[in-house]
């Protein structure tokens, strides 16, 4: 069995799922229009992923995240607990028309992106192939180099050193890609974490106890597999058993932890007593976790608390949105505009403003109390652009912006099967596509994508010189990856 990662998606597959997903939500009660809006959006999206080259492309991971995230896992998931796909939100119909607009929009980027990129990525040859044993050793360095460095050293604000470091700091993610990578290569294909990685495993985790940091207890496992399947490798039946416990564990236990323990303090305790504190009062850090993080009843999609299933629906927040549009009135561009206006570096701005609208949506939709100005609500780049500017924002706007977005990234960072580098900023996107507003998107282009290029030329130029300082030299077939027509690259799978 192999994790798939698909260059495109069988359109007669797609027809097929299309239709039964339509006729069990029309059969279970849903409006026939909405059921029909939902066809048309699987369909579209189809044709825009399979536009952009697939999940190697990061114009193609944002349209099937965002297809997945938006509405084919929330659909499928109430239609499979009989829950008609339209109950619990305020305006159902609007929102859908919306997303498969925002779909359209993506559609016409798509083939912008795949008409003007050019033929050669600008990483596509950074990668340090004669050397990447030494390269994912010097990441590994780094990692916890910098990981030192931010327990001790912590964010003092923006413009800070810190606060950039803490932005330009991929190299956990790196190293776990560079390490299922080589170790790939090394075992040809029978092993993809080997003991280093086992290592980095639990100092990421460590660390992220210490920083009460979510993303550093996701991170290995979101990466591994992201990596496996780009490499197309064999899963045996450990990885599935290892992988579902862990998932499991840092779902339930270590996100609450993280969530929870970023606002808790004891005074005159250390970090390292709040800490141990607080993973010996689980109980009482998932209550906390669950009365702070829950959205009021008045905001949900399915009709119980799903857990992580819930968490990762996006349709009843979108959904309040848009309601508050049709009824309020559009917010205007202003976060468009000053999520663009963020691209200048605080050297340059020094009073340069946050851009923080998810708090001000939140207010709106009646999520948040009057005097909350730290909590943001994440919504989707379709629902922010039909609150920005109703039709016009979406049919129009998103389709600029989001052409801007796919071709930059697709010039910059190009088929990532040349350069597993670019993995960086898939995962990136596998989040922000559904979740990261119109907005927050902008910042892909900006921030993520300069730490990431530079992340880039450090793990050609620097990392290797790093590493081999830590390790003995080896053969440099061992340190090769695979080339795209290693025989550890099957054939591309389809959908």
């Amino acid at each position: 069995m192999r994790i798939p990662f698909p260059d495109r998606v069988n359109p007669t597959h797609a027809l097929i799922f299309a239709t039964i997903l339509a006729a069990v939500q029309v059969f279970e009660g849903t409006d026939p229009f909405f059921a029909g809006c939902v066809f048309c959006f699987i369909l579209v999206a189809t044709v825009a992923f399979n536009f952009t080259g697939g999940l190697v492309y990061p114009s193609g991971a944002f349209v099937f995240f965002n297809a997945l995230f938006t509405i084919v896992l929330p659909c499928v998931v109430k239609a499979v607990l009989r829950q008609p796909a339209d109950s619990n939100l305020r305006s159902p119909l609007r929102t859908v028309e919306v997303y498969l607009c925002g779909m359209v929009a993506m559609l016409a980027a798509a083939a912008f992106s795949r008409r003007f990129r050019p033929r050669k990525a600008f990483i596509e040859n950074m990668l340090p192939k004669e050397s990447l044993r030494a390269a994912y050793i010097g990441s590994a360095v780094l990692s916890i180099f910098f990981g030192f460095y931010l327990t001790y050293f912590p964010n003092v604000g923006a413009g800070s050193f810190s606060s950039f470091l803490q932005q330009a700091n991929r190299f956990p993610v790196l190293t776990f890609v560079l390490g299922v990578v080589y170790t790939i290569h090394r075992t040809g294909g029978r092993r993809s974490i080997s003991i280093p990685l086992l290592c980095m495993i639990i100092f990421t985790s460590l660390n992220g106890l210490l920083s009460f940091s979510k993303e550093l207890f996701l991170t290995p496992f979101f990466a591994w597999a992201i990596t496996a399947a780009l490499y197309q490798y064999r899963l045996h039946w450990i990885n599935l058993v290892s992988f579902s416990v862990g998932l499991y564990l840092v779902v339930t236990f270590m996100v609450p932890y993280a969530a929870f323990g970023r606002s808790y303090v004891i005074p005159g305790v250390s970090p390292v007593g709040v800490s141990v504190y607080l993973l010996t009062h689980m109980d009482e850090v998932r209550e906390g976790y669950a009365e702070a993080f829950i959205l009021p009843p008045n905001v949900r999609f399915y009709d119980q608390n799903l857990g992580l299933l819930s968490r990762l629906e996006v349709f009843s927040v979108d959904d309040a949105l848009v309601d508050v549009t049709d009824r309020e009135g559009a917010f205007g561009y202003q976060p468009l505009i000053l999520a663009l206006a963020n691209g200048i570096p605080h050297f340059l701005w020094p009073g340069k403003p946050v851009v923080f609208f998810g708090n001000d949506y939140a207010h709106e939709i009646g999520v948040l109390g009057d005097s909350d100005d730290s909590t943001g609500v994440s919504f989707s780049p379709s629902a922010d652009a039909y609150h920005e500017g109703r039709l016009v924002g979406v049919l129009i706007v998103e389709p600029l912006v989001l052409m801007l977005i796919f071709l930059v990234l697709d010039s910059v960072i190009g088929n990532v099967r040349l350069n597993p580098v670019g993995l960086l900023t898939t995962i990136l996107v596998s989040r922000a596509a559904s979740e990261g507003a119109l907005f927050g998107n902008i910042s892909i282009i900006e921030q993520y994508l300069f730490t990431n290029v530079l992340v880039s030329w450090v793990c050609a130029y620097v990392l290797p010189v790093i590493g081999s300082a830590f390790t003995k030299p080896r053969s440099s077939g061992n340190g090769t990856p695979p080339a795209p027509a290693s025989p550890l690259l099957h054939p591309v799978t389809s959908l």
